[in-house]
C-alpha cells in the first residue's frame, strides 16, 4: 500500500470514531442496508455472517491479481480504474477492509466526497468491530479476525509492518497468529496475538477433518 494511501486511510478513519452498531442480522440484510448507504449497522456480525456464505475463502487464491492491479492504479494515479477494481472485490466480499479503503481513497480524488465518506464510515466500522473484539497484545484477549487479510490490514491502520510470524495457542485452546510487528517508523517490536480459530476451523472442514 502506498504511503498516498496511507495517509488517506488516516485522514479518513480521523473523520469520526467507530460506527453505531445495532442489532444482530444475517449477511445478505446487512449488505443490502449497507449498500442502500446504512451505516449504522454489526459489523461484528456482518463479518462472521460473512463466513457462514459460501463465497467464504479466508485463504482463496485471488488469480486475477486484483488487490495488486489495483494498488498500482491508485500509485499511478488512475483512480477510476482503481475504484472499478475496487468495487468488484466487494461485489464478492464486502468485508474487504483492503478494497473500501482503495474505494475511499479514489473516490477522495476523484472528488466524489459522498462515496469516500461512506467507504470511511465502513472501515472504521470493520477496523472498530476488530479492535473491540479484544486488545490483542496478550494471548488472553487476542484480535478475532476471520482472515490473515484482516491481520494485515488492520496492522496498516495501526501503522505497524510484520517483522515474523507463527502460530501459537491463545486463551480457550484457540489458534492464534502471534505477530511481531514494529512501527513504520521504527521504535520497540511489539507482539500482536490475533485468534484464527474461525478461518483455521473452515480450512479443516473444507479438508473433512
Amino acid at each position: 500500500m502506498t504511503q498516498h494511501v496511507l495517509l488517506a486511510l488516516v485522514v479518513l478513519l480521523a473523520a469520526g470514531g467507530v460506527a453505531a452498531q445495532s442489532g444482530p442480522d444475517d449477511y445478505d440484510a446487512l449488505l443490502t442496508r449497507l449498500r442502500a448507504g446504512d451505516t449504522d449497522v454489526d459489523y461484528g456480525a456482518f463479518r462472521l455472517a460473512y463466513t457462514r456464505t459460501a463465497a467464504y475463502a479466508p485463504y482463496g487464491v485471488d488469480d486475477t491479481n486484483r488487490h495488486q492491479r489495483m494498488a498500482e492504479a491508485a500509485g499511478a494515479g488512475d483512480f477510476a480504474t482503481a475504484r472499478e477494481l475496487a468495487d468488484t472485490l466487494l461485489e464478492e466480499n464486502y468485508t474487504d477492509i483492503d478494497a473500501h479503503v482503495y474505494a475511499g481513497y479514489a473516490s477522495q480524488r476523484l472528488d466524489d466526497a459522498a462515496r469516500a465518506d461512506f467507504h470511511a464510515a465502513v472501515i472504521r466500522g470493520l477496523v472498530g468491530s476488530i479492535m473491540a473484539s479484544g486488545s490483542g497484545d496478550a494471548p488472553d484477549s487476542p484480535y478475532v479476525v476471520i482472515s490473515v487479510d484482516e491481520e494485515y490490514a488492520l496492522m496498516r491502520v495501526l501503522g505497524l509492518q510484520s517483522q515474523e510470524q507463527g502460530l501459537t495457542r491463545c486463551a480457550g485452546g484457540h489458534q492464534c497468529d502471534r505477530v511481531q510487528a514494529v512501527g513504520r517508523d521504527g521504535g520497540e517490536p511489539r507482539a500482536l496475538y490475533f485468534d484464527v480459530a474461525i478461518p483455521m476451523q473452515h480450512m479443516a472442514d473444507e479438508m473433512g477433518q
